[in-house]
């Protein structure tokens, strides 16, 4: 049988895990960890045939029944389950894993073997992007200027051995001629191919990207119509420049300046007593770099809303600015691998135009992270910018945060260019 041809970000075939050197390691901050149906049987089987590294690792006696997991498989996947703020019972006091000690990493669960790595499978192509969650990862992905170059790479073990356990397929039927779905690959790799015209700046290339989505929404259409959609979105790069510095917007940052939205959205987590502490740190450098009240009710407005906006407007100008000099490419980075890890801009809920608007507001809110991160530092540094976006990843990203992100943006009625491009230019 022919392997299906396999494609990933250069930053992915340079990531080694560094084990006990690793700042926020992957054993830990997650609510359990999936055990696959072959290897509980695995753990099981040894545990009968009195295995005795099974025995002193206590395999068994660690597992929780799993039926959520893989319910199709037929037979019972289980669980490691993991309370808040503790590693997982195989994380050994080197901060290495004892089950790969032991059993060699074969006999890991297949979300252990795989991570931060994931895979997604459309139309026989499958495409593997890191989790940024993994500080290795942000480090390799965000820092290296050709990081985000896709190449071709040789299928392995874990995708030929593994794959039916984290492969993602989101739709195995086969579209109609006029369905969307049918054109996925075409729209992302021109979506891509928009993002990385680094003639212009990186706010205009998202901006006309959600021009050439708008136009594609709705009723279906044919590759020739995605083509040239693209190309239009491409010739009309000029344009949106000479638009965004026209309008003036992010010039001023008051209270109702552009990164009122973007705080809304993460003042509650300063809040939050059972933040991680990793994440916390970050927040904490928002609202002390930007002279935010502790109490997240305290409105922005009058004296109180102007000063925030001008300690974010020089923070900006002062650390944010001269960063992105010398590395042009974080945001275009951070959206790229975006791009790479899900199936934007396809969402069974979500339009194209509204998904672009959550890639938009990514965008902004981790220039906020950075802006209040480096006013509180008086600097910002490859290692702050790398634990910023690392912490937001593994603590907050995830389904319900983006899903009240849309309801704030269509409570706001802030899906409309100017919008969006108030958030990207704050």
């Amino acid at each position: 049988m022919t392997e299906p041809p396999v494609r990933a970000p250069r930053y992915l075939g340079r990531f080694r895990c560094i084990g006990p050197a690793c700042e926020d390691h992957c054993c830990a901050g997650w609510g359990g960890i999936d055990v696959d149906p072959p290897t509980a049987e695995a753990y099981r089987q040894l545990t009968v045939e009195g295995d005795q590294r099974a025995w002193r690792l206590n395999l068994v006696g660690q597992l929780q029944p799993n039926p959520e997991a893989w319910p199709d498989e037929g037979w019972p996947a289980a669980l490691i389950p993991l309370p808040a703020a503790t590693p997982c019972p195989f994380f050994g006091d080197d901060h290495l894993c004892t089950i790969q000690s032991a059993l060699g990493e074969e006999l890991l669960p297949s979300t252990c073997d795989t991570f931060p790595r994931q895979a997604t499978r459309i139309e026989g192509q499958i495409d593997l992007a890191g989790r940024l969650s993994c500080p290795e990862v942000a480090r390799l992905a965000l820092l290296a200027e050709d990081a985000l170059t896709v190449e071709s790479v040789p299928s392995d073990r874990r995708l030929a051995e593994r794959g039916r356990f984290w492969i993602d397929r989101p739709w195995s039927d086969q579209p109609d001629e006029d369905d969307p779905r049918r054109h996925y690959h075409l729209v992302r790799a021109r979506s891509m191919a928009l993002l990385q015209q680094r003639g212009h700046p990186f706010a205009v290339r998202l901006l006309a990207l959600g021009l050439a989505l708008g136009s594609l929404d709705g009723a279906g259409f044919r590759a020739p119509d995605a083509e040239s959609t693209f190309d239009l979105a491409e010739q009309r790069l000029p344009a949106v420049a000479c638009w965004v510095e026209e309008s003036g917007l992010g010039a001023g940052d008051g209270p109702g300046g552009p990164h009122r939205l973007l705080l809304r959205r993460i003042r509650r987590w300063i809040a939050m007593p059972e933040l991680p502490p990793r994440y916390r740190r970050c927040v904490e450098r928002v609202r002390d770099g930007l002279g935010l009240p502790a109490d997240a009710t305290t409105s922005l407005d009058g004296p109180l809303g102007e000063r925030v906006g001008a300690a974010y407007t020089e923070a900006r100008r002062q650390h944010l600015d001269p960063y992105l000099t010398r590395r042009p490419y974080l945001f275009e980075h951070l959206a790229l691998n975006q791009l790479w890890l899900g199936t934007f801009p396809y969402h069974p809920e979500r339009t194209f135009a509204e998904e672009h608007a959550l890639l938009a507001f990514r965008i902004g809110l981790m220039r906020l992270h950075l802006v209040g991160a480096a006013a509180a530092e008086g600097a910002l540094t490859d290692d702050l910018v790398v634990e910023t976006v690392q912490a937001f990843d593994k603590y907050v990203d995830g389904h319900q945060f983006w899903d009240r992100t849309m309801k704030l943006l269509r409570d706001e009625h802030a899906l409309d260019p100017p919008s969006l491009a108030a958030l990207l230019l704050a």
